[in-house]
C-alpha cells in the first residue's frame, strides 16, 4: 500500500496517511487505477476541524476490516474540501440534487468519469436502526456496479445534467431587495431567543449586517436580539474569546465547537456595524474578543492567518472548552457563568446529561466586566491540551479576515489592528501571489497551482479596504489585476466558483446563495462595485453583468441572498473624501456601510484633487453634497 498523503500539504489528508485505507489526493492517475481495475471510486471529502469526519474516521478508515473492504471494492480518493472548494461543491450539489440535505464528511461512489452515482454524509461502520452501516452497503454497491453498470452510467449522467446553475435571460433584481429579504427574516425570526429558525442555529452575519442596512426599528431590534443572545450564549468562546461554528440547540447554548477563521471575520463585521449603527459598548467588547483570538491563537509569524481550529481534543469534543463545577468554584462564582454541580447541558449525540458545564451568562450582563475572572480561566485552560490547528493559510479566508479587521481598527481607532491586517495583506502578496497568479492554499511554504472566484474577490475585496484605510495607493495595483483575472477568467454573465480554463469542470457552477459566509459571487460584486467607484468604471458594467445573470432567481428567494443585496446596494454607494484629519475617525465611526472613505491625500485616484480648506464632502455618482465642516454635520449627512 502507497503512501501518498505523508507530508501532503492539507492537514486533513496528512490526517488520514497512517490509514490502512489505500487513500489517493485527487488525481487523474487515481481514476486510471480504477479503470484498470475495473472498480468504480469511492471519494471522502472532509476537512481537518470536522467532528464527525474524526468519528467516521475513527469507526472505519482506521479499521482493518472496514478498509479491507474498501480496498477490496474501490480506489479510494481523499479530498480537503477546502483545499478544493470547486470538487466539494459539485459533488455536494450532486448530492443535494439526489434529495440528500448535504455536510460532511461527503461520501461520493464515482464512475471512471468522475461521475457521482451513490452519494451520502457520515456512515457509520455498521448500520443503525434504518441507516445502512459500510459493512453492508459496500457489497451491495459493489454488486450494483458488476451487474448494472449501464444503468449506473445512465444514472450519473442523468444526474450531471442537474448540476449546471441555471441560465436565464438578465434582469435587474428588485430595487428594493433589502428590504424583501428584511421581511423574509423577519417571518422566520425566533423572538424569544433570536436567531432565524430553529435547531441548529447559526450566525450566519450577513443577514444581521442586513437587517442593520435596512433600518427600521423592528429590523435593528432583530438584529440586537440576535448578537446578544450569541453573545451571551455558550457559541461565544467567553473564555478566550471568537466563536464556535454553529449552535445545535435553539438557545445558543450548545454549539459545535470548531472555531473558524471565515466565522470570526463575518461576526467581526457584523458586531462592528452593530457597534457603529448603536454605539453600545457591548459590541466593541465582542469584537475586541474575537480580534484578540485571531491574533493571539490563528496569526502566523509571517503575517498570514490560519483555517481554524478543531472541535476535538483528546478524543472528544468540546474537552478543551467546558468545566467542571468544582473546577471553576476556587477562581469565580459559578452560578455567574451559568454553570451547575451537575453540568449544565446534555450530550448532543445522546441525549445523555453531560456533568460539565458550557460556560454563558444572562442576556444582557456587562460583558467588560466579566474579563478578570475569565482572565483566570483562561490561564488555566492554556495548561491543558489544545484542539488541533488547521495551519493552512487560505487566501479568500483570508481576504475576508483582513477586510474586517481593517474596517474594525478604523472604527476602533486600533492602529495595532490595522498594522495586523496590512502584515496579511502583504503576506497575500509576498507569499501567496507569486508570479503574478493568485494561489489558494500556502502552508508552510508551498503553494497550490491555481485559485477560485472567491479567493480573487475575497482578497481583492481586502486589498480596496486597505488602501481606504491606509491612504495607499499601492493597495490598488495589485485589486486591478485580481479583478482583471476575475473578468477574463470567471465571468460566464455571473461568476463561475472555478476558472473557465481549470483542470477539473465536471458542471458549469456559478453559485450565488449567501451559505455560511457570503458566495463569491456576492464577494465579487462587492470588491467589484468598491474599486469602480475609484479606479475603472467598467469593473462596476462586469458588476452590473453579474447582478443581473442572478435577477431571476434571487427575486425568487431574497432572503437566501442578503450578502449580494448588500453588494448590490454598495454598486449606487455613496465617497466620502475627507480632507480634515479631525473628520477621519468621525467618517469610520459613522454606520455608513455602502459609503467609500478616501483621505484627499490618498495616492493613486486621479479623481480626487487636492482641499486646503478642512471638510468632509458626501458624493454619489459624480455629485457631491455641500461641503460639511464638523463631526455632528458629517454624521448627518451619512445618516
Amino acid at each position: 500500500m502507497a503512501d501518498r498523503l505523508k507530508g501532503h500539504p492539507s492537514p486533513y489528508l496528512e490526517q488520514h496517511a497512517d490509514n490502512p485505507v489505500d487513500w489517493w489526493p485527487w488525481s487523474q492517475e487515481a481514476f486510471e487505477e480504477a479503470r484498470r481495475r475495473d472498480v468504480p471510486v469511492f471519494l471522502s471529502i472532509g476537512y481537518a476541524t470536522c467532528h464527525w469526519c474524526h468519528v467516521m474516521a475513527h469507526e472505519s478508515f482506521e479499521d482493518d476490516e472496514a478498509a479491507k473492504l474498501l480496498n477490496e471494492a474501490f480506489v479510494c480518493i481523499k479530498v480537503d474540501r477546502e483545499e478544493r472548494p470547486d470538487i466539494d461543491d459539485t459533488y455536494m450539489a450532486a448530492m443535494q440534487a439526489s434529495g440528500g440535505r448535504g455536510g460532511w464528511p461527503l461520501t461520493v461512489v464515482l464512475d471512471h468519469e468522475k461521475r457521482p452515482w451513490f452519494t451520502a454524509t457520515y456512515i457509520p461502520k455498521h448500520g443503525r436502526g434504518r441507516h445502512m452501516g459500510l459493512m453492508d452497503l459496500v457489497p451491495r454497491l459493489t454488486e450494483a456496479w458488476q451487474t448494472k453498470r449501464e444503468e449506473i452510467e445512465r444514472s450519473a449522467q442523468h444526474l450531471i445534467s442537474h448540476l449546471d446553475s441555471p441560465r436565464t435571460d438578465p434582469e435587474r433584481p428588485p430595487a428594493d431587495l433589502v428590504a424583501q429579504a428584511a421581511k423574509a427574516l423577519a417571518a422566520r425570526f425566533d423572538p424569544e431567543h433570536g436567531g432565524f429558525g430553529q435547531a441548529p442555529k447559526f450566525p450566519s452575519p450577513h443577514q444581521i449586517t442586513l437587517l442593520l442596512r435596512h433600518g427600521t426599528e423592528p429590523s435593528i431590534q432583530m438584529a440586537r436580539a440576535t448578537l446578544d443572545a450569541m453573545a451571551a450564549g455558550g457559541i461565544h468562546d467567553h473564555v478566550g474569546g471568537g466563536f464556535h461554528r454553529y449552535s445545535t440547540d435553539r438557545t445558543w447554548l450548545l454549539p459545535h465547537f470548531e472555531k473558524m477563521l471565515y466565522d470570526q471575520a463575518t461576526l467581526l463585521d457584523a458586531y462592528t456595524q452593530a457597534w457603529q449603527r448603536t454605539q453600545d459598548p457591548q459590541y466593541q467588547t465582542v469584537a475586541e474578543g474575537i480580534v484578540t483570538y485571531v491574533l493571539r491563537d490563528l496569526r502566523h509569524a509571517k503575517g498570514g492567518f490560519f483555517s481554524g481550529e478543531d472541535a476535538d481534543s483528546e478524543g472528544e469534543e468540546g474537552t478543551f472548552y467546558v468545566w467542571h463545577h468544582d473546577e471553576l468554584t476556587p477562581h469565580l462564582n459559578p452560578t455567574r457563568f451559568g454553570a451547575r454541580p451537575g453540568g449544565n447541558f446534555h450530550d448532543e449525540a445522546t441525549g445523555q446529561p453531560d456533568p460539565r458545564n458550557i460556560l454563558h451568562v444572562p442576556a444582557g450582563t456587562e460583558l467588560a466586566s466579566l474579563r478578570p475572572d475569565l482572565d483566570r480561566l483562561l490561564a488555566i485552560r492554556s495548561k491543558r491540551i489544545r484542539p488541533l490547528r488547521d495551519e493552512k493559510i487560505l487566501a479568500d479566508w483570508n481576504g475576508i479576515w483582513i477586510t474586517s479587521l481593517a474596517r474594525a481598527a478604523m472604527a476602533f481607532e486600533r492602529n495595532d489592528w490595522l498594522d495586523a491586517a496590512a502584515d496579511g495583506g502583504r503576506f497575500l502578496l509576498d507569499e501567496m501571489d507569486a508570479g503574478g497568479q493568485l494561489r489558494h492554499r500556502w502552508r508552510e511554504g508551498v503553494v497550490d497551482d491555481d485559485a477560485f472566484l472567491d479567493d480573487h474577490a475575497g482578497v481583492g475585496l481586502a486589498f480596496v479596504t486597505l488602501f481606504e484605510a491606509t491612504g495607499d495607493g499601492t493597495w490598488l495595483q495589485p485589486a486591478e489585476h485580481l479583478a482583471e483575472r476575475l473578468t477574463e477568467r470567471f465571468q460566464d454573465g455571473a461568476f463561475l466558483l472555478a476558472p473557465k480554463d481549470g483542470a477539473f469542470r465536471l458542471a458549469r457552477r456559478a453559485e450565488a446563495y449567501d451559505g455560511a459566509m457570503p458566495s463569491g459571487n456576492s464577494l465579487a460584486v462587492a470588491f467589484l462595485a468598491r474599486l469602480g467607484r475609484i479606479t475603472d468604471a467598467s469593473h462596476l458594467d462586469a458588476a452590473w453583468t453579474c447582478v443581473d445573470a442572478l435577477g431571476t432567481q434571487v427575486r425568487v428567494a431574497p432572503q437566501a441572498y442578503c450578502a449580494l443585496a448588500q453588494a448590490l446596494a454598495d454598486l449606487d454607494g455613496r465617497e466620502v473624501v475627507i480632507s480634515d484629519p479631525q473628520l477621519w475617525s468621525t467618517a469610520w465611526q459613522a454606520f455608513a456601510p455602502d459609503a467609500l472613505r478616501i483621505k484627499t491625500g490618498a495616492t493613486g485616484v486621479p479623481w480626487i484633487e487636492a482641499h486646503e480648506t478642512p471638510a468632509a464632502y458626501v458624493c454619489r455618482q459624480q455629485s457631491c453634497q455641500a461641503p460639511v465642516y464638523d463631526a455632528e454635520s458629517l454624521r448627518a449627512a451619512l445618516a
